[in-house]
């Protein structure tokens, strides 16, 4: 079966992409925030850096447990670095699993649009998401390496979309 590996910044429209490809395709999506949010209640604060890779090691095993037995599986938390995008590649690929790559090229104009409804929904309770505040911000863009367009299977060009 298919593992989707869902590639973008922060507020791009990822998990809005996510959810519409798993009604599509009858897939499970594995999320970092979601088990962050289940399991720490987003409170890993200093913790974050060194819980959250040890939770997308245990999530591509997952991954690979469940597609090998058939399920097609979306993974949606960014891949924000190059290195990160090629050792996922190697992982599933060494399994013998499909994957394909999508990438959200969301627009500024966008992206800003997708910030503010996320926040207003986060104060409101509506929503467990992270808060964007400018040092979330601030680290994401400058930890995101955009991928090649050489790298994406599927390369999503939205300028309107929700988050």
């Amino acid at each position: 079966m298919m593992i989707h590996l869902i590639c973008g910044n922060i507020c791009t429209g990822k998990t809005f992409y996510a959810n519409r490809l798993a009604a599509a395709e009858n897939a499970v999506i594995l999320s970092c925030d979601e088990l962050e949010n289940d399991i720490f209640n987003k409170d890993l604060g200093e913790l974050y850096d060194s819980v959250s890779p040890r939770i997308k090691a245990y999530l591509l095993k997952k991954a690979a447990q469940i597609a090998a037995v058939g399920t097609t599986v979306i993974l949606d938390w960014g891949f924000w670095s190059a290195a990160e995008r090629a050792s996922t590649t190697d992982f599933f690929k060494s399994k013998g699993l499909e994957i394909k790559w999508h990438y959200m090229a969301t627009s500024p104009e966008q992206r800003q649009i997708n910030i503010l409804r996320r926040n207003r929904e986060v104060e409101s309770g509506s929503s467990t998401a992270y808060y964007v505040d400018e040092g979330l911000l601030d680290k994401s863009d400058r930890l995101f390496q955009p991928p090649k367009r050489e790298e994406m299977d599927v390369w999503n060009e939205y300028k309107e979309c929700e988050e």
